[in-house]
């Protein structure tokens, strides 16, 4: 303002020395009257300007507190919270890698445990030892598709399999007791487990006049039902050698614990199982092993370990079906049946 009025005073004089007279007092009047005007338009707006800002001081307020409130309600939009969400990322990150280092440790864990089991049950076994107060356990693995109960006891259905499973119990408790030379009075356990293919060899024995279908079914329902511990396995027709490889697996784990005094092994017609026995005749688990005989004919790797052999009269057939014996067999038997009706 000071500026502008020196400015007009100069500008004033200089016209003066210039015009003079009324036209010079006329401009200067003119001029008067447009610097007023100036004037107060030069202090409206400076009034306007700072009423402006003022206003906008007071929105910069406001729009801070504002802010202020919104960064309290919704903390989740301030940087704080951000370093937060990152740390706690981190933290999860470590747990989860913590978690799984610790399940690879229980299941490394569970795994010593078994180990440091078998170690005790092979140390007990060769210091000669059984735990205390632990039952003889005997076991019978028998293949069925070789080892095949005789046609006398197929033929009765559901009471010659009752019949055959008391004559086998009977039989290898016998055997076990006089051979170990135990108390006929001790406890032990006796678990009987026929593998076979139960529609194959159906069918093979109803073609070979063996039995019926209802025979059949009904007789392996007997052996089952006279005693809890007589287990038959079908093992379906489809994969072959199937009950060979369960019973191998079987006599190789049951023959290495302590707990297994005996097995009778019911396979003497399959070479298929010479790598399994010699395997245990190596080790010197051969002494647990006794050969459960069916057929006459013993297959020549089997019978060359010289393993100690169990045959039980009229359990099991002593020839294989459709073998010439086999077929001498049915005739005898056919010839018998028609003669039993004539004198009917």
């Amino acid at each position: 303002m000071e500026e502008l009025r020196e400015l007009l005073r100069d500008l004033g004089a200089s016209q003066g020395v210039h015009r003079g007279g009324a036209s010079l007092a006329q401009t200067n009047d003119d001029l008067a009257a447009e610097v007023e005007t100036l004037k107060q338009e030069l202090e409206y707006s400076h009034r306007q300007y700072t009423i402006l800002g003022q206003q906008n001081e007071i929105l910069r307020g406001m729009t801070r507190h504002r802010q202020h409130e919104h960064i309290v309600q919704n903390p989740y939009h301030s940087d704080d919270y951000t370093s937060r969400v990152e740390n706690a990322e981190e933290l999860r990150m470590e747990l989860i890698t913590s978690e799984r280092s610790r399940n690879e440790l229980e299941v490394e864990l569970r795994s010593l445990k078994c180990q440091v089991v078998s170690l005790k049950c092979a140390a007990q076994f060769l210091n000669g030892h059984k735990p205390k107060n632990q039952e003889s356990m005997v076991l019978a693995l028998i293949d069925g598709d070789g080892n095949i109960f005789c046609k006398s006891l197929l033929e009765r259905g559901l009471d010659g399999g009752c019949e055959a499973a008391q004559a086998l119990e009977e039989e290898l408790r016998t055997y076990y007791v006089y051979s170990r030379r135990v108390d006929p009075w001790k406890p032990i356990q006796l678990w009987v487990y026929v593998f076979l293919n139960m529609k194959g060899l159906q069918r093979t024995l109803v073609k070979h006049n063996i039995c019926s279908s209802k025979q059949f079914e009904e007789f392996m329902q007997g052996f089952t039902q006279s005693n809890p511990r007589f287990i038959i396995a079908d093992v379906y027709p489809g994969l072959k050698d199937a009950a060979d490889m369960k019973l191998n697996e079987l006599l190789l784990f049951y023959a290495r614990i302590p707990q297994t005094s005996l097995i009778f092994f019911g396979g003497t017609h399959d070479n298929g199982y010479f790598t399994a026995l010699s395997q245990l005749q190596d080790q010197g688990f051969s002494s647990k092993i006794v050969l459960l005989k069916g057929y006459e004919e013993v297959a020549a790797k089997i019978r060359s370990l010289s393993l100690p052999t169990l045959e039980i009269e009229s359990l099991f057939m002593t020839y294989r079906l459709g073998s010439r014996k086999g077929r001498i067999q049915e005739a005898m038997d056919r010839i018998t049946v028609e003669r039993c009706c004539r004198l009917k």
